[in-house]
């Protein structure tokens, strides 16, 4: 996501900078900065990526993080619980869960023929 600027760009996030010292200077330290200027810093920050820019703005890194629109993790746990391995079933059981918590259990029979990638993408997209 690191991208080169231009002189113009380097004179728009220099700007940029300014106004954030100006607006701290101004304000009590551990005042919030306003949303304006958190808008202008995430879009440098689409440009630079969050260490870049808030290295270049002088403002924390985890918050530009977080101040910046982009793809949201996705859940990336998987839960096995012992009992759920030792089972001597002759199938397999596909459990789902999303963010909010709506859970999809699926138990497969030994013959049976399910297009278990079919019945994943119409959860999730029955969740959007």
């Amino acid at each position: 996501m690191k991208q080169e600027i231009g002189e113009r760009e380097r004179s728009g996030l220099e700007g940029l900078r300014e106004r954030i010292a100006r607006y701290r200077q101004s304000r009590h330290p551990r005042a919030h900065l306003p949303a304006r200027l958190w808008a202008e810093a995430a879009g440098w920050a689409k440009k630079l990526g969050p260490y870049g820019a808030s290295r270049a703005l002088g403002v924390s890194y985890e918050s530009l993080r977080r101040k910046t629109p982009g793809k949201q993790a996705s859940g990336g746990f998987v839960e096995f619980s012992g009992a759920q391995l030792l089972e001597t079933t002759v199938g397999g059981v596909v459990e789902l869960s999303d963010a909010a918590g709506v859970r999809l259990t699926i138990k497969l029979g030994g013959a049976v023929a399910l297009d278990v990638a079919a019945v994943v993408a119409a959860f999730r997209g029955a969740r959007r």
